[in-house]
């Protein structure tokens, strides 16, 4: 790992609110029962609010934690889980600020993808705020690596922000991908949101067996068996686009917009908050 710079520059960005509030509600996959969740105006940074328990979570590395195959902020014994697809949405739209209320301990997962959040978003509109926010600062190239090399994510210096995404699975129906995304040249609607979380078919079978998914089903997972897709993907590149959706929601969770370039290959959740972690500066 290089590590990175001990005094990075800094740098700072507009903030900005949703116009209204906006509730939705779906199926958690996780309890298998209903959710609803409702997003508030605020000039507070990004906040979670656990309805049952009353705890307020906020975005930031401290309170970043690593499910199974999903994030979550947590603060004591009290999570949210599944706010990654949400968090990339709020990045796209450059969202800084909002109240995020949920009735259960996760997000709806709704189809597997971002585009419900980004619909719902986009309908509720953005508006600016006094001030601006802080960004964190790639000060250096920083490098993590995982699983004996298999798996690796950097981070370089850059004035703005773009991800690259390269998958590389043996599966004949996967095979080598690789997807990018720069907010000031692509369009997140079409080309990132609409990919579906996916999964191999018996991967899916043992989690909803081990009680880790009690609703996962080809309805909100892309399953992968061994000869065919439970539907076709949505755009090419499919996999690697929802990796690098899943990068952009885990890099949010740190609470403010960033600026750097993020390389990943066949990165997941773990190394993702690792690196989250590294940069920040955080335990």
């Amino acid at each position: 790992m290089t590590p990175p710079a001990t005094t990075p520059p800094t740098a700072s960005a507009r903030r900005h609110t949703i116009a209204k509030p906006a509730t939705l509600s779906g199926l958690g996959v996780i309890s298998g029962r209903q959710v609803s969740v409702t997003l508030s105006p605020a000039h507070r940074g990004l906040r979670f609010h656990h309805l049952p328990s009353g705890t307020l979570i906020p975005a930031g590395p401290s309170f970043l934690s690593t499910g199974p195959s999903w994030t979550a902020l947590r603060s004591d014994d009290v999570a949210v889980s599944l706010i990654e697809h949400l968090l990339a949405a709020l990045a796209a739209t450059g969202i800084t600020d909002v109240d995020i209320e949920v009735d259960g301990s996760e997000l709806p997962l709704f189809n597997g993808s971002a585009l419900p959040w980004f619909d719902v978003l986009s309908s509720a509109g953005t508006t600016s705020l006094p001030g601006e926010t802080s960004c964190l600062v790639v000060g250096a190239p920083t490098i993590l690596h995982a699983g004996n090399g298999s798996q690796w994510l950097a981070a370089f210096p850059l004035d703005g922000w773009k991800l690259v995404y390269i998958l590389d699975w043996p599966h004949p129906l996967v095979g080598l991908q690789c997807a990018r995304f720069d907010p000031a040249t692509d369009d997140f609607q079409t080309q990132i949101a609409p990919a579906r979380t996916f999964a191999l078919a018996r991967d899916a079978e043992a989690a909803r067996a081990a009680g880790i998914f009690q609703a996962g089903d080809a309805s909100n997972v892309l399953l992968i068996f061994d000869d065919c897709l439970s539907e076709t993907p949505p755009l090419p590149d499919a996999f690697a686009r929802h990796k690098l959706l899943d990068l952009l929601g885990d890099l949010y969770a740190a609470g403010r917009p960033w600026r750097g370039l993020f390389i990943g290959y066949n990165s997941g959740h773990a190394l993702n908050h690792s690196l989250v972690k590294v940069l920040a500066g955080a335990p």
